[in-house]
């Protein structure tokens, strides 16, 4: 019924007693006599023998006592050390839990890219065979010894000064252009959509595309480094207002809606004052002018170029060159020097709108090495940005969404972005290193919400 410690106390009290109440009664019943005083010494020697056993047995339990509590402390350290191991273990799982989740999404993804992969190899593959013909000859591509297009080829329907004289737009059958870019104009929406839709985009798809691309891309690669361009991409010269206007002039003539005379001699006139503007863009440039700046300024002047291009046309002749669906989507709209940005976009994922400033200044300091001190001195270059990049925040239903923007957005962002760098490089002292990379970064960052962090 009770335990060994209270047993025992309660036997102590016990002795304590018994000694006291025969002390009572003997102050009562008894008076010791003399000749009783051997017998009363041995007796007080058998008590004090008595209380230092209990004196000793209570050293004992103390002793355990304290050996017990010692063991109850390390019993608890371990306690406390299993739970914070138990703690542990569970975030570890958490963690694994969210790799397996980006893991699986890899793996989906990596089907898809496959299926891309595939598509890519047959276009290399055919292009190398075009490469080999070319080396070999390439009948019907030239005429021995001549840079002459053969008979079979037709001439870019419009001539420009020190353009049309390329090796690759002499070589470019113009005709063949004006099929592929008529027959992707009735492709392209379609792909759109399902990419849009997050729907699965098989290989047949992307072939039927690519059976006609490919003669774009021919054309592109012909034309490499023979056109100005401060792009570095095989769309710089693609994008150039020579190039773009004779695919205009080649897929209205193949659909039956040509360009009329009147209509071929305003291109060419405003194909022509390109070139001039161009040159005083580069005049106006020093060493320490931002790629981007230049990047920027080279689209503007492409886009206002194809403006007046597009106020030329017919309304007729312009609905029929490129579907609304796609009209103004980078890497869609055939005819748009946004195909410049299709390299240079770099998706900046927000949990929530108000992320913004955080994550841009995240990306300066660990780009450009900024530090915080010199981030709150800029930050009013911070709330500019946001304020102009804010309204056009994203949120698009499929990474796709994210790849293939609009080229307004696009635009607007970047200039955003033009104007903080160059506010961040007349306000502080960068190193020479730092500098370098600002002037040298032409990506531009396309913030979007992440639809998943909504839900």
């Amino acid at each position: 019924m009770f335990d060994k410690k209270t047993t025992f106390l309660f036997s102590i009290a016990g002795i304590c007693l018994g000694v006291a109440g025969g002390w009572f009664v003997a102050q009562e019943k008894y008076t010791p006599q003399i000749d009783n005083l051997t017998l009363d010494k041995q007796m007080f020697l058998e008590e004090s023998k008595s209380h230092g056993e209990v004196v000793e047995e209570l050293e004992v339990q103390r002793t355990k006592a304290s050996a017990l509590g010692s063991s109850v402390a390390d019993l608890q350290r371990e306690k406390a050390d299993a739970e914070g191991e138990v703690a542990s273990k569970v975030a570890e799982i958490a963690r694994l839990n969210d790799e397996l989740g980006t893991l699986r999404a890899r793996i989906k993804e990596g089907a898809e890219l496959q299926a891309q992969l595939d598509a890519a190899n047959a276009t290399i593959k055919e292009l190398r065979a075009q490469i080999e013909s070319l080396k070999a000859g390439g009948a019907g591509e030239t005429n021995p010894g001549s840079d002459q297009p053969s008979v079979e080829k037709k001439r870019a329907p419009i001539t420009y000064a020190g353009i049309s004289e390329m090796n690759g737009m002499k070589r470019t059958d113009w005709k063949e252009i004006g099929v592929a870019t008529a027959a992707l104009r009735d492709k392209l929406p379609t792909l759109y959509k399902k990419l849009m839709n997050g729907e699965n985009i098989t290989q047949e798809d992307q072939m039927a595309i690519q059976k006609h691309n490919i003669k774009l891309q021919r054309l592109a690669m012909d034309l490499q480094d023979d056109i100005d361009s401060h792009a570095g991409n095989i769309n710089s010269e693609y994008t150039h207002p020579a190039v773009l206007s004779n695919l205009m002039a080649s897929q209205l003539d193949e659909q039956g809606t040509p360009l009329s005379e009147s209509q071929r001699a305003q291109f060419a006139a405003i194909g022509d004052a390109y070139t001039p503007k161009w040159d005083a863009l580069q005049a106006s440039y020093t060493d320490q002018s931002l790629g981007l700046r230049k990047l920027m300024d080279e689209y503007e002047l492409k886009q206002a170029t194809m403006d007046q291009f597009w106020a030329v046309l017919t309304s007729e002749q312009s609905a029929s060159l490129v579907d609304p669906e796609v009209k103004g989507v980078v890497g869609f709209d055939l005819f748009s020097p946004g195909f410049l940005f299709q390299t240079v976009i770099d998706p900046m994922k927000l949990e929530e709108e108000s992320g913004l400033k955080g994550r841009l200044a995240e990306l300066l300091g660990g780009r450009l090495g900024i530090e915080e001190a010199d981030l709150n001195a800029i930050d009013f270059l911070l709330q500019d940005y946001v304020r102009i990049a804010t309204p056009r925040i994203t949120h698009p239903t499929s990474r796709f969404g994210v790849m293939f923007p609009m080229v307004v957005d696009v635009v607007a962002f970047g200039r955003a972005q033009l104007a903080l760098m160059e506010g961040i490089q007349s306000t502080l002292t960068l190193s020479p290193e730092s500098s370098k990379r600002l002037r040298d970064d032409q990506s531009i960052q396309t913030p979007y919400l992440d639809e998943s962090s909504t839900d």
